[in-house]
C-alpha cells in the first residue's frame, strides 16, 4: 500500500513539475494525441483491451518514475529524493524547451 501511495505521489509531482504557462494549448494537444495513442487499431474507438494495455503501460512508467526518484534504492522516496527529482526534471524540461517554440518545433 505504501508503494502505491508513493507511486501516486511521484506521478503527481511529475505532473506539477511539467506545468507551465501554456497549459490550455498543451491540454488540447495532449487530449488529441492521448486518444490516438490509446486507440491502437486506429478505428476511432477505444476497446477494453486497448484501455487495459494503456493502464499497464502507465503502470510501468509510474514504476520507472518511482525508481528514478528512489535514488538509494531502498524502496522509499524521501522528501529530499522527491525534491531532487523535481529539480532534475525542471532542468531537463528547461533544456528541452530552450530552443523550441510552443509547438515543440525548433
Amino acid at each position: 500500500m505504501k508503494k502505491i501511495i508513493l507511486i501516486l505521489i511521484g506521478t503527481v509531482l511529475s505532473f506539477f513539475a511539467m506545468a507551465d504557462d501554456h497549459e490550455s494549448f498543451r491540454k488540447n494537444l495532449q487530449s488529441r494525441n492521448f486518444f490516438k495513442m490509446i486507440d491502437l487499431n486506429k478505428d476511432g474507438k477505444i476497446s477494453y483491451e486497448e484501455h487495459e494495455a494503456f493502464v499497464v503501460m502507465q503502470s510501468d512508467k509510474a514504476r520507472e518514475r518511482f525508481n528514478d526518484m528512489d535514488s538509494d534504492s531502498d524502496g522509499y522516496v524521501t522528501k529530499e529524493e522527491a525534491k531532487e527529482a523535481r529539480k532534475t526534471l525542471r532542468k531537463r524540461m528547461r533544456e528541452f524547451f530552450k530552443d523550441k517554440d510552443l509547438r515543440g518545433k525548433e
